[in-house]
């Protein structure tokens, strides 16, 4: 589950602050997040106060590919790092990112998706 950018501000009266929001492709956060839902995002500006088990877009350095993922965020055992975690078993095995190689962070508010009629 790469994403490639973040796509626009949504600007809703039940935001409190401005949200960016990006479709994402792929299954590996499925069921929770599925392929093409659409979810809202908060910049996180201090990544010592995470929220441990959440779901997070990840956006990380050159170093580590300049990967643009939505994971589960979890707390490791080294205090400078974090574990991004797929919820999907399909996509087993976790990656541990180093904290200074993350370039941008923003936690994962609200997840909207398209009803089929």
């Amino acid at each position: 589950m790469i994403i490639n950018s973040i796509n626009k501000t949504l600007e809703l009266s039940s935001f409190k602050e401005e949200t960016k929001t990006i479709r994402v492709p792929g299954m590996a956060m499925s069921p929770e997040i599925t392929s093409g839902d659409v979810v809202a995002l908060k910049k996180i500006h201090n990544l010592d106060f995470l929220i441990f088990g959440e779901s997070y877009l990840v956006v990380t350095n050159s170093f580590y590919n300049s990967l643009r993922l939505v994971r589960k965020v979890y707390e490791h055992k080294e205090q400078n790092k974090i574990t991004l975690r797929a919820i999907n078993p399909d996509f087993s095995g976790d990656l541990v990112i180093p904290k200074d190689s993350i370039v941008a962070m923003y936690k994962v508010n609200t997840i909207l998706r398209e009803r089929s009629i």
